[in-house]
């Protein structure tokens, strides 16, 4: 296997580390346990320049060869095109089932496509690929549109891009529960009346519930 490593690169989008590959150098990840039938795909990800690229394997492209974030397979037959050029940073969302293929760029949608065909199967990461990486997440099973909101929520507070959205997007200003910066509160002990007067132990309630006796 003649395939090298992409550069580990830190702290390249929001003080976090990405992986940039290089198509010149052959640099991919093969994935041993392929997902053979992807659903819905997420990335965070830009181009070195503008031009066209599969990073996943298989027949997926994020870009066209005009330089414009795209998602297209099937040799052409689906082709959703973005206005929005390659060599940018970008939360992209794709939906690549059968019958079902959309296009969301930065939480906006950008067109959609029903053709018999889904994508063939997820393989390798970096293949004919000339940019960085930050994040990639790959689902075999369909994405609704409230959870393809939060994971998008997610993805660009923790990437640092959440002024991209738009602003009807319900995450646009703040992250979604279960991502991005989380902060924990102590509340202190609790006074509890025993025999031997009142002693201070943990909480057996969370914060703001109800007082309720343990059994």
């Amino acid at each position: 296997n003649l395939n090298q490593m992409p550069t580990w690169m830190p702290g390249s989008l929001n003080q976090k580390a990405t992986l940039h590959f290089d198509s010149n150098l052959s640099q991919v990840f093969e994935i041993q346990n392929e997902v053979a039938s992807p659903s819905f795909i997420f990335l965070v990800h830009r181009y070195d320049e503008l031009s066209q690229g599969r990073i996943l394997g298989g027949d997926l492209s994020t870009a066209n060869s005009d330089g414009f974030l795209s998602l297209e397979h099937a040799s052409g037959q689906v082709e959703i095109v973005s206005e929005i050029e390659s060599n940018s940073w970008s939360v992209t969302s794709l939906r690549v089932a059968p019958n079902s293929q959309s296009l969301w760029v930065n939480g906006q949608v950008v067109g959609a496509k029903a053709y018999n065909q889904g994508v063939l199967a997820i393989d390798l990461v970096g293949e004919n690929f000339s940019g960085e990486i930050a994040e990639a997440l790959v689902y075999d099973q369909e994405v609704n549109s409230i959870n393809r909101q939060k994971i998008e929520g997610y993805l660009s507070h923790k990437w640092g891009m959440s002024e991209k959205l738009p602003d009807l997007h319900p995450y646009s200003n703040e992250p979604p529960s279960f991502g991005g910066d989380q902060e924990i509160f102590w509340g202190g002990l609790v006074p509890y009346n025993t025999a031997e007067g009142v002693v201070y132990r943990l909480p057996d309630r969370a914060v703001g519930d109800a007082p309720f006796e343990l059994i």
